[in-house]
């Protein structure tokens, strides 16, 4: 058999795809973990902290899951900051926005009664559509727990939910 010379560039492309199948690889096997920062970063994708999601909307911060939720604390430019529980999907769906397998509650004390500015609700949708490709990618649903099962496990922290913007450590 003969050594034959290979040519330069088609050897670059070869290593340059075969590295890309690798990362494909990891990136999907890595499970993300509730609490960690990877599971937060892959949740909000391109969403960044302290920048503007919808119009005047912005992320003012996020917390990685806990008692069974990502938090995220939202501000209209002169409102004041609202909470917004990112949990998985019930049946049958009570939240303002959510995706094929996330809801976004907004914790302001009113047990879903309350009425919320249109705007608002525009802004979580908005935001909904956003987390849909993330979570639909790495599966984040899976480590989190829908607003039912977070009334039943963590009754005190969801009864405070409403006046905290960040959440206490369990």
């Amino acid at each position: 058999m003969k050594n034959e010379p290979q040519n330069r560039r088609a050897f670059l492309q070869s290593m340059i795809s075969a590295a890309a199948a690798s990362t494909v690889l990891v990136t999907t096997a890595e499970a993300a973990q509730p609490g960690d920062a990877h599971f937060l970063y892959r949740m909000l994708g391109g969403i960044e902290v302290g920048a503007p999601f919808y119009e005047d909307f912005d992320l003012i911060d996020a917390y990685p899951p806990r008692g069974g939720a990502v938090i995220l604390v939202v501000a209209q430019a002169s409102e004041s900051p609202v909470r917004v529980d990112v949990v998985r999907r019930d049946d049958p769906v009570r939240a303002p926005a959510y995706t094929d397998h996330l809801e976004l509650y907004v914790m302001d004390g009113g047990a879903g009664e309350r009425k919320m500015p249109r705007d608002l609700v525009e802004a979580l949708q908005s935001l909904a559509e956003q987390l849909q490709d993330n979570e639909a990618q790495f599966y984040l649903a899976e480590h989190l727990l829908t607003h039912r099962e977070r009334l039943k496990r963590f009754p005190e922290m969801m009864a405070n939910a409403a006046s905290e913007l960040a959440p206490r450590k369990q």
